[in-house]
């Protein structure tokens, strides 16, 4: 497995993935050998239920910017 973290994450680019999504504090994405993706985010956001949806935008242009190494 590849461990990758991300501390500084650019405003900009979290705000030109979708309105309304805090900027991460860190990211953790982590790459099986068997090329399954992980991706952990950091946020400031309060809990609720189906809160990991609002992110979706950022755990798809992660695994975009994965796919193009790959």
């Amino acid at each position: 497995m590849k461990s990758i973290r991300i501390f500084e994450v650019s405003a900009a680019w979290v705000a030109s993935l979708g309105a309304g999504l805090q900027v991460p504090t860190n990211i953790m994405v982590n790459i099986t050998k068997n090329g399954g993706v992980n991706v952990f985010l950091s946020v400031d956001d309060a809990f609720y239920e189906d809160v990991e949806l609002k992110y979706v935008p950022i755990y798809e242009a992660i695994v975009a910017i994965v796919e193009r190494f790959t």
